[in-house]
């Protein structure tokens, strides 16, 4: 069994979509999610803050 969990940002300014997307990357072991906002540039400014960047 591979171990390896894929960090995960997610963007997008709908948040019904934005909760659905969480739901998803939540439900699955392989996945966590690291970092969400409403925009692109607001995703972008908080990763360039980050240590440790997503993978996705």
């Amino acid at each position: 069994m591979n171990d390896t969990v894929i960090c995960v940002a997610i963007a997008d300014d709908h948040n019904l979509f934005r909760e659905g997307l969480k739901l998803i990357i939540e439900g699955d072991q392989g996945l966590h999610l690291v970092l969400e906002s409403s925009n692109g540039q607001e995703l972008l400014d908080a990763i360039e803050g980050m240590k440790h960047k997503p993978d996705v």
